[in-house]
């Protein structure tokens, strides 16, 4: 089967989430079919990754791309097109995506989000032969809006978000009606289309590489507990988690436990991060080379995560290597973890620090809590198991479009 891979980014280093997500179902799709990887290069960013793509798909196509500015609320709100799509729609890339088309034979085309989607919705008019097109919603925007409302600041903010909101429901809706196969990463996520786009998304959820991320050995740096939080400080659900835990839940564990370390971890942390170094015991390290010493060198992973939407690949991969976490409900969904057995939840601050602090006070609970939420994700969360899934719901879908 061929198939024409779209994505808005060249998904390497593995450095990200959704890196990471595109790349292993890519890596799946690609190993079982003829992949043409076609892929937006915004500010011509990845051209040193390109081989690594090479190796694993039949071509690949990267186009260096400017993105379009964004633009504010007096200059779009008589635009029909909600801004976080026209950030990604660029005439050149509709054109050339046209050409590909018209010229080749395609047995179906897998989407890295509705930003690629609106491509094919234009280029493929009602009426006309349709290609199978499956969406891959790493993130589904309206579930993340929704979540982010209540955190907003600000009266231009809210505006700003309200009026993208009210564009994209409908976009969404427009999408979903031509083009029903998406795949999405949870259970919520599933729930969340079902009831707004009134279509059944198959779920795919994030994994984890367990050959790379599994329990290591490590050497503790003095008498004090270490806590671990990681993931990129420039998207909002970590960089809100991080400074709710800072501001509520770390003066609370303070008066409870005495003194700990807390590691940040992840790329690109902002001013109102770095400045949490100034807090005794605390380190932001920024981006690093590899993520796995952060997670073998702390007792107790945490999650802080209010803003839902998707699956958290951090929690699995702090699992994985033999981690216990406590997490907010929001931060562990779709994983499908059992409180007090592979988990700890907690909402509000003051629970959240007497879980951690109740882990840190029993070795014993938190090592049974570890084995059993390692145990867990090597069961129902590599991604070579979801990937096979993947590449099956993939076939019958094709099998399917033949018949009709």
């Amino acid at each position: 089967m061929k198939i024409l891979y779209l994505t808005p980014f060249l998904p390497y280093p593995l450095n990200r989430g959704t890196h990471q997500r595109v790349y292993h179902l890519l890596k799946s799709l690609a190993s079982a079919h003829q992949v043409t990887l076609f892929s937006l290069d915004p500010d011509n960013q990845a051209a040193a990754h390109q081989g690594v793509f090479e190796a694993l798909c039949e071509r690949v196509i990267r186009r260096p791309v400017t993105l379009n500015p964004w633009r504010n609320l007096s200059q779009r709100l008589f635009s029909p097109q909600p801004e976080t799509m026209f950030h990604w729609d660029l005439p050149a890339i509709r054109q050339e995506l046209g050409e590909i088309l018209n010229s080749e034979d395609f047995d179906l085309i897998f989407a890295e989000d509705i930003c690629m989607t609106q491509y094919i919705y234009d280029l493929m008019p009602a009426g006309a032969k349709q290609i199978p097109v499956i969406t891959d919603r790493n993130r589904v925007d309206l579930e993340f809006m929704q979540e982010s409302w209540p955190y907003l600041k600000g009266l231009r903010s809210r505006a700003n978000f309200a009026e993208n909101y009210l564009k994209l429901e409908r976009l969404e809706r427009r999408l979903a009606k031509r083009f029903p196969n998406q795949v999405v990463c949870s259970p919520e996520d599933a729930d969340f289309v079902k009831q707004q786009l009134d279509i059944n998304p198959w779920i795919i959820g994030n994994g984890v590489d367990h050959h790379y991320f599994k329990p290591q050995s490590w050497s503790r740096e003095g008498d004090v507990p270490v806590l671990c939080f990681t993931g990129a400080m420039d998207y909002a659900p970590n960089a809100e988690g991080i400074t709710w835990f800072m501001q509520e839940v770390h003066p609370l564990l303070l008066k409870k436990i005495g003194k700990f370390k807390l590691r940040i971890v992840g790329l690109n942390p902002g001013p109102e991060i770095r400045a949490f170094e100034a807090v005794e015991g605390v380190e932001v390290t920024g981006g690093v080379p590899d993520i796995r010493p952060a997670y073998a060198a702390c007792d107790v992973y945490i999650a802080p995560i209010r803003i839902g939407g998707g699956t958290r690949l951090k929690i699995i991969e702090a699992m994985a290597m033999g981690k216990p976490v406590v997490s907010t409900p929001t931060g562990a969904q779709g994983l499908g973890l059992t409180e007090g057995l592979q988990v700890r939840y907690a909402e509000k601050s003051v629970a959240f620090a007497a879980q951690i602090g109740d882990l840190l006070a029993h070795p014993g609970v938190r090592e049974r809590m570890a084995q059993a939420g390692m145990k867990h994700i090597l069961k129902h969360f590599t991604w070579e198991s979801l990937g096979q899934k993947l590449v099956l719901r993939v076939e019958q879908a094709m099998t399917l479009a033949k018949v009709a």
